[in-house]
């Protein structure tokens, strides 16, 4: 990445964290390269299909969601992590 800010984007639509837990996998071996040194800031927006799509209850919600920030944690430690709040899904 050649620019002063780069931003990846590991989520897909109707994505639940179970999902993802492999792409954070996959960032804790990647972090080991220059590029994650670099790394500032991660945000992270997950849960909300666990509660619709997914049908999953509150605490396996909760479960996911901390799985992925541990992993972000681990993947760049140097990194200020931001968890956002669920968006509000339509009932």
């Amino acid at each position: 990445v050649t620019s002063q800010f780069a931003v990846a984007s590991f989520a897909t639509a109707n994505e639940c964290t179970q999902h993802s837990i492999w792409q954070i996998r996959q960032l804790v071996s990647a972090a080991k390269s220059e590029l994650a040194k670099r790394v500032k800031k991660v945000v992270i927006c997950f849960g909300t299909n666990n509660l619709g799509i997914c049908k999953q209850d509150v605490n396996s919600t909760v479960d996911g969601v901390t799985a992925i920030v541990q992993g972000a944690l681990a993947s760049f430690p140097q990194a200020h992590v931001a968890l956002l709040g669920l968006i509000p899904r339509g009932m």
